[in-house]
């Protein structure tokens, strides 16, 4: 049913290749984008909406976090790509990534060879164009364009498969009504063109700190790469230095001087954090909600006192072996960490802990805002 109409697509996308794309010479503004990760960066239109979350990923058994960007020409084309379906006139381009394969030995997959044997398991039926090789950078890229029919209209799509410097994979999917390909294909090209990405981790002055972030992007820190992140517990987001310390508070034990613990609780949890101990916030004063989190953690804490970490103004509460302290991001918006270890270790873990501290940033999502757009500085 597709073959007629296949055929004069793919002379078109033949001709593409060799004919510089007329609307990528034309002069439009564009926005510029960062990852709440730090690493991945590139230009896209500026009238374009963006919106980054983060989701579990299965590989090699394992569990990890993965990466996905949606980027749409209006908030109604982008509504459409969250259901997976094309508004009216709109061009869309969704971006995963994805760790490698946990393995002993070394596996890298050619994006070449991962397009050339693609098999697509969706409602409505592609014909793929075929596979040729593309400059991104020096990493080894590959693309592949279709044609498909929805709901009677011709789709045409770019589907473009990047092996990134850490063989993390970078897959990118752009979609549109084929009457304004052409403007799409030249979005891909200048996205693609402006694409950057850092196996390190930048804004960190020591590389192997990372950056944690929520699903949507809206409060993440900086941290020592080795260490244990445990979203285990109820509104509660723990950061562990050692194996051996997330058994010590499995135990409910005493940690030892080599043993710590950061235990954070984010703005959005806070609310039934206090719920659950009985605590109305709503109106409470920031001294008054940081004694009812010590009340709860059953914590003898010297008086709060005003503290600064990083850009931060906190109210700071120390105990035998820690600290607590209390972000107040305006509006009702508060966010909680509280650092332990034994009374005799704790100065050695102070210096790090203040990093932590000072990397944290909130940028809540406003409910007339659809996108989010995010250039994190985590410097510890």
């Amino acid at each position: 049913m597709l073959k007629p109409f296949l055929t004069i697509i793919l002379c078109f996308f033949a001709i593409m290749q060799i004919l510089p794309v007329v609307a990528g010479a034309q002069d439009i503004s564009i926005n510029s984008f960062t990852s709440c990760s730090g690493k991945l960066s590139f230009d896209y239109p500026e009238n374009w909406v963006v919106e980054e979350s983060r989701y579990n990923y299965m590989t090699g058994g394992i569990s990890e976090y993965a990466t996905k960007i949606l980027l749409a020409n209006g908030t109604k084309a982008l509504e459409g790509l969250e259901v997976d379906t094309l508004a009216e006139n709109a061009q869309t381009i969704s971006i995963n990534i994805t760790p490698p394969i946990p393995s002993p030995i070394e596996i890298k997959v050619d994006p070449f060879d991962k397009l050339a044997n693609a098999t697509y398991f969706g409602p409505y039926e592609r014909e793929f164009g075929p596979v040729r090789r593309i400059e991104v950078n020096d990493w080894p890229a590959a693309r592949r364009d279709y044609v498909t029919l929805f709901e009677g209209l011709e789709i045409s799509g770019i589907w473009i498969e990047i092996l990134l410097p850490d063989d993390y994979n970078l897959t990118i999917i752009a979609e549109t009504y084929s009457s304004l390909f052409l403007e799409l294909d030249a979005n891909v090209d200048l996205l693609i063109s402006s694409l950057s990405y850092y196996a390190l981790k930048v804004g960190l002055s020591v590389v192997d700190w990372d950056v944690y972030f929520e699903p949507k992007c809206t409060f993440h820190l900086a941290y020592p790469a080795d260490w244990i992140v445990s979203e285990a517990y109820s509104n509660q987001l723990i950061f562990f230095n050692s194996q051996a310390a997330q058994d010590t508070r499995r135990r409910r034990r005493d940690y030892k001087d080599d043993q710590l613990e950061i235990e954070i609780i984010q703005p959005q949890d806070l609310p039934e954090f206090f719920e659950d101990i009985g605590f109305d916030a709503t109106d409470a004063k920031p001294d008054d909600i940081l004694m009812a989190y010590a009340e709860a953690e059953r914590l003898s804490v010297e008086t709060p006192i005003p503290f600064t970490v990083g850009e931060h103004n906190v109210l700071r509460a120390d105990f035998r072996g820690g600290f607590i302290l209390l972000y107040d991001f305006g509006e009702g918006q508060y966010a909680i960490l509280a650092a332990r270890s034994s009374e005799d270790g704790f100065a050695a873990f102070e210096e790090t802990i203040l990093q932590i501290a000072g990397s944290v940033q909130y940028n809540p999502i406003q409910e007339d805002e659809p996108s989010i757009e995010m250039t994190p500085t985590p410097t510890p």
